[in-house]
């Protein structure tokens, strides 16, 4: 008749026939179909490509992939290579080397003229991902900061990332405003810079592209270093009237934060009080105990936790 099928035989170096005595359908549909190619899949079964007359306004590009039995891998009426609303025909095809193809096919989609156009498709009959992630990473980087690292092999436009993190055992991800990311060609770079000593960290990373918005991937744990007790240099320094002593626990406890002069007289205490485990600060504008603004000159900062004691020197200048 008027109908064309395809179909396909699997002969072994003997001569014996393999499938069915007559031969395996290519696909079920009953349109015409020309313009074979076929190609083996490098496992025992084949791979096929041809032009089918599917859609009564135009020519559309049919693949099929058998296996080594003679069963259909991609649907029974076979793989729709693209759905472009024009003539596709002359198709071709070549192995990929992991169980896809590479198709290419003459196509009249810009209405006056055929041009070439080619697609790959892995061994599950699935496009390659327009973003395609090569490797990934992530490491603490100190106290308190936490590098994540990734490459991608393949990227889309106008790609947007947003990226979660999950704090010590709990498995809910809150989403980081504004993450630091820097990008060197496709390698991207992210920097939590407000993490905790001490503390265990999981991050997931999603992206959004052409494609739509997904998860790229998701890191193994990463523990940021335990910290001792710190005080660090108050700012600003030198000072008047006032500065910010910031410093940083590793366990909630009762401190104790004191202003002592070069001769080691005590003037001021300005904590005195349990605080929380973490990253506090407080301000000192000048004044001793009583009240009294105190003169230019050098005077030092004394920071005290259960048994250990850390200092810092400071500049007034009136």
């Amino acid at each position: 008749g008027s109908i064309h099928w395809q179909y396909a035989q699997r002969i072994d170096s003997s001569g014996v026939i393999i499938w069915q005595e007559n031969g395996v359908e290519a696909c079920y549909t009953a349109s015409l179909q020309w313009g074979l190619r076929i190609i083996p899949d490098g496992d025992g079964g084949a791979i096929s490509v041809w032009s089918e007359e599917r859609n009564p306004r135009h020519k559309d590009i049919i693949a099929q992939k058998i296996n080594r039995n003679g069963d259909f891998q991609w649907t029974i009426t076979g793989l729709s290579v693209t759905s472009a609303p024009s003539d596709q025909v002359s198709p071709a095809l070549a192995t990929d080397g992991a169980g896809g193809a590479i198709i290419a096919w003459a196509d009249g989609r810009n209405g006056y003229d055929s041009d070439l156009y080619a697609l790959r498709v892995d061994s599950d009959g699935n496009p390659p991902p327009i973003t395609k992630l090569q490797s990934h990473s992530a490491h603490e980087a100190g106290y308190d900061i936490v590098v994540i690292e990734w490459t991608l092999s393949r990227a889309g436009d106008d790609m947007r990332y947003f990226v979660f993190r999950s704090e010590t055992y709990s498995r809910k991800f809150e989403e980081l405003p504004d993450p630091d990311i820097t990008a060197e060609d496709l390698a991207f770079t992210f920097r939590d810079r407000d993490c905790k000593p001490g503390t265990r960290y999981t991050y997931k990373v999603e992206i959004l592209d052409e494609e739509g918005r997904r998860v790229l991937f998701q890191t193994p744990p990463i523990t940021t270093p335990e910290m001792p007790l710190t005080i660090y240099q108050n700012f600003p320094n030198p000072f008047n009237p006032f500065t910010v002593i910031r410093y940083y626990l590793p366990e909630t406890g009762r401190v104790t934060l004191e202003i002592f002069d070069v001769s080691g007289r005590r003037i001021a205490r300005v904590v005195d009080e349990e605080r929380e485990r973490g990253f506090n600060s407080a301000e000192w504008a000048g004044y001793e105990q009583r009240g009294n603004s105190v003169a230019s000159g050098v005077y030092f900062c004394r920071l005290t936790s259960g048994n250990r004691t850390v200092s810092r020197k400071m500049v007034l200048l009136r």
